[in-house]
């Protein structure tokens, strides 16, 4: 099916209203009879863009989407679904909300954010608290911050931070030998 100029521009008129609405994009087309590749093909670059990223959220929703990120540890498909966009585009906000890329997004059952995580492994190491406490603090098992600590789950962020924590450690080593 092949829609005139005019009929996109109306189609694209749709899709925007009812993406604000929170219906999905495929969704709308498809209760067009339309086929979803065509659709892209007949649509500006630009508003192929607005419709894919979330430069069309406003500032107090951008302000939420990194408060929900990364104080709640809300997940890239559960912001995803909120902010009626794609998970690539919720995890491109994300890594400009952080800097940085945490493997972790794209896991539904995970309890703790990355930033949980880094808070323990500095409690665990530096102050020395035990996992016990920590694991009520945090609301997950003894054996969860167990592995943590031990470097069996989260080892991409259990790396970085025993690097630095050594380097840490290395430095007063030095300063105290002077």
């Amino acid at each position: 099916m092949r829609a005139e100029t005019k009929d996109i521009k109306e189609l694209y008129r749709l899709v925007l209203k009812n993406r604000k609405k929170g219906i999905e994009i495929r969704q709308t087309l498809r209760e067009q009879k339309y086929s979803t590749g065509n659709f892209y093909r007949r649509i500006s670059k630009k508003q192929a863009e607005k419709l894919s990223n979330l430069k069309g959220l406003s500032n107090a929703q951008k302000k939420e989407f990194k408060e929900l990120y990364l104080n709640k540890g809300w997940t890239a498909d559960r912001l995803r679904v909120r902010y009626g966009c794609r998970t690539k585009t919720a995890i491109d906000f994300a890594k400009e909300c952080t800097d940085d890329y945490t493997r972790s997004l794209k896991n539904h059952n995970r309890k703790l954010t990355k930033y949980q995580v880094i808070k323990i492994l500095i409690s665990s190491m530096r102050d020395g608290i035990m996992q016990k406490d920590l694991a009520d603090k945090y609301k997950v098992s003894a054996c969860n911050i167990s592995s943590i600590c031990a470097g069996r789950h989260w080892k991409h962020i259990f790396q970085g931070v025993k690097e630095k924590y050594n380097k840490e450690i290395l430095g007063i080593v030095d300063k105290n030998l002077l």
